[in-house]
């Protein structure tokens, strides 16, 4: 299963009515051609051209058993002018200046053409053993018909059985006529059945058991189809579908599998949600995680029965504590601290803490859960985790943080260790912030540890650990556009925050030839028409590293820069687009604003930034969209080299260092290609969550139930 939104996820857990189209969804969707009968056996020719013809026209799956059909009979290039596609009905056109015609008992109306009595009698016998009949017309004359047969799924008597006992009712809908639509609910176990619907009649349908007050979800997969899919409460497809009602729906069922359909609606959903009310950061993780990696367990054993991902969503151990501190004017302050250890089957667990006053378990929880997979994605040795505290450093004085961090290491430092949990930065926490709380962990443990990453470089920290993060998602940047013979030669980009992620990736751009258009932080964003080159940029990390001052100051010094305060940069065009300030800035809107705009890349420089609403339509529109857990995956890959110098007492030159990234980048990418490439497009998303899990999973099942 794929679901596109945490909001379908949602509603999926309250459906009460569930309407299943016929025609490849409870049947194969490979329909077949029986037998022909023609009226008159010197037409035959005529009937065949016009089956040929007509049907090479179409995409519908019956149009493809005709064109089968004609094909076997050495047919090709018949020439049909002004093809009409009639929804629900079947397909006109003309042939040789007269109208020709392909479709069920309404076109033979439309056609002004009685169905002759004596083929009344046969027509129903097939109707009734669930055959479809198709007619073949040309002016006002019926040439003959031809008898369809569609193999019922094996699993959708069970499926359908399944789901009323849920207590879900089951309607078909088809397009087929009420003795043949009779037949298959009968045979299907269904008491309410709509036969001949047209696509509106499909939407009437629905909004009738809508104005009742029930909750409808709707499964197909044609053209005919999307409408319905769109109007229903939760829109459901099989991945066999057209990309028309792909497009139009929720949720995916990968491999045609309607088992999944109860499974989605009370199973997983309802137990996660249970479990974490009120944290839609944490669902949305895993919304976005969990269900694209669904379909790889679906398709390998090895995973089936081991219960997996309850398993990553649960985390390994979690820490929340009070931390007390005194501020400048001797007043106690009270903040809480959290570390959440999420998964350690590959490693000790690895990740920043992150200091803000939105800090919350519901984003640490998320956080964490991308931070196994980011982990992972590295090849390197490390378990997943985060944590921080709802304290502000913003607009405090040193000794102010200082006595903070003194607090809060003084509970986590029971916590962390060298080969148990090794914490970095993030937002909030950066150089300043590491010291003194490795300072703190120094005095109480009596010993000097690599106990964190990211430490001054006198003190046992790695050279390019502050450029790594941002330096990563340009190196990962560089390889999307290289697999499609692309590069950053006369480029546009737009960059938003200003803190070390943002600094850094700025950085790179501008070194490899990148104009970058724009900076930001909470006040609002630069934009220099001119580009900021690398004179500019040392003025801006003057201002927010050393003053800690808002990003406007920028335009005292270039005056020909605006500040578009309160203003995200995602309304000026640029062709490349790294969001590298927090979660969920780049929304619905900023996203289509893009696509208008002419962007070509998006790569998430900090985690999560895009909500899945934006990131779905940068998919439909096949840009190229790259996971923070695999583009921002540099900062942690430079934190486990730091980690390693330390073990072993010896230091890297910076080269080395930025070589190692380079690779580790390289690789990533390579895996994402491995897991998420298919029909020539890549699928970051999808590549980066199954290339995360597979080596997390393997060594979960290793390891037994722990």
């Amino acid at each position: 299963m794929l679901i596109k939104s945490a909001t379908a996820l949602e509603t999926a857990n309250t459906i009460d009515v569930l309407f299943m189209d016929k025609t490849g969804t409870l049947t194969e969707g490979i329909p077949s051609v029986e037998k022909a009968i023609y009226l008159d056996s010197k037409q035959d020719a005529v009937f065949m051209k016009i089956l040929s013809g007509l049907s090479s026209k179409s995409e519908h799956p019956l149009a493809s058993a005709l064109f089968k059909f004609s094909d076997e009979k050495n047919l090709n290039d018949i020439d049909i002018q002004e093809f009409v596609p009639i929804l629900g009905v079947g397909m006109t056109g003309l042939l040789e200046g007269k109208k020709v015609g392909i479709g069920n008992s309404q076109l033979l109306k439309d056609f002004q053409i009685d169905l002759p009595k004596i083929l009344q009698k046969e027509v129903k016998e097939n109707q009734k053993k669930g055959k479809t009949i198709s007619y073949v017309a040309i002016e006002n004359n019926l040439l003959g018909y031809l008898v369809i047969c569609d193999k019922i799924k094996p699993n959708s008597k069970k499926v359908i059985k399944n789901t009323q006992s849920l207590g879900i009712k089951v309607i078909m809908l088809t397009g087929d006529n009420d003795a043949t639509a009779k037949s298959l609910a009968e045979e299907f176990g269904v008491d309410c059945y709509y036969a001949e619907c047209l696509p509106k009649e499909k939407i009437e349908r629905i909004k009738d058991f809508q104005k009742q007050g029930y909750r409808v979800a709707m499964v197909g997969d044609g053209i005919n189809d999307s409408p319905a899919l769109s109007k229903a409460d939760v829109g459901i497809v099989v991945d066999t579908g057209t990309d028309i009602a792909i497009n139009s729906a929720d949720i995916i069922l990968l491999k045609g599998d309607l088992e999944g359909i109860p499974k989605i609606t009370k199973d997983f959903i309802a137990t996660v949600a249970e479990k974490n009310r009120n944290e839609p950061e944490f669902m949305q993780a895993i919304a976005e995680v969990a269900y694209s990696i669904i379909p790889y367990i679906m398709k390998h054993d090895i995973y089936s029965g081991k219960n997996i991902l309850m398993r990553m969503v649960e985390p390994e151990r979690t820490v929340i504590f009070r931390v007390p501190w005194v501020d400048d004017k001797g007043e106690i302050r009270v903040n809480r601290g959290f570390r959440v250890e999420m998964n350690s089957a590959i490693g000790p667990y690895k990740g920043g803490l992150r200091f803000h006053p939105s800090v919350n378990l519901s984003i640490l929880k998320f956080l964490g859960f991308e931070q196994v997979f980011k982990n992972s994605l590295t090849s390197l040795p490390l378990g997943g985790g985060k944590g921080g505290s709802d304290f502000d450093p913003k607009g405090k004085s040193d000794g102010e943080v200082m006595r903070f961090c003194q607090s809060f290491m003084t509970e986590l430092f029971r916590h962390v260790g060298t080969n148990r949990d090794i914490p970095a930065g993030d937002i909030g926490v950066g150089s300043r912030e590491i010291g003194f709380m490795f300072g703190q962990y120094k005095r109480l443990r009596n010993e000097f540890t690599g106990v964190l990453t990211g430490k001054g470089i006198s003190w046992g920290g790695s050279l390019v650990r502050a450029e790594a993060t941002g330096y990563g998602a340009v190196y990962f940047a560089q390889e999307m556009l290289h697999k499609r013979n692309d590069g950053f030669d006369k480029k546009t980009a737009l960059v938003s925050g200003s803190g070390n992620v943002a600094q850094h990736a700025t950085e790179k751009l501008i070194q490899f030839g990148v104009k970058v258009l724009s900076l930001s932080d909470s006040s609002g964003t630069i934009y220099d028409r001119e580009g900021i080159d690398m004179e500019k940029l040392h003025h801006i990390m003057y201002i927010k590293n050393n003053k800690r001052d808002r990003i406007h100051k920028y335009i005292e010094k270039y005056p020909k820069a605006e500040f578009l305060k309160g203003k995200t940069p995602w309304a000026i065009k640029a062709d490349l687009v790294f969001p590298c300030a927090t979660q969920n800035e780049l929304l619905n809107k900023d996203a289509k604003q893009l696509l208008k705009n002419g962007c070509k890349l998006v790569v998430e420089g900090a985690n999560m930034p895009c909500n899945i609403d934006a990131i779905n339509i940068f998919l439909k529109e096949k840009i190229l969209y790259a996971p923070g857990k695999a583009s921002n995956a540099g900062g942690v890959a430079v934190s486990g080299l730091e980690m390693a110098q330390n073990s072993a007492r010896y230091s890297w030159t910076r080269r080395e260092v930025d070589q190692k990234l380079q690779k580790i980048m390289n690789n990533i990418h390579n895996t994402c290609l491995q897991y998420g490439e298919e029909k020539g497009f890549v699928n970051y998303v999808n590549g980066a969550n199954i290339g995360g899990f597979v080596k997390v999973a393997d060594a979960m099942i290793a390891q037994g139930v722990v």
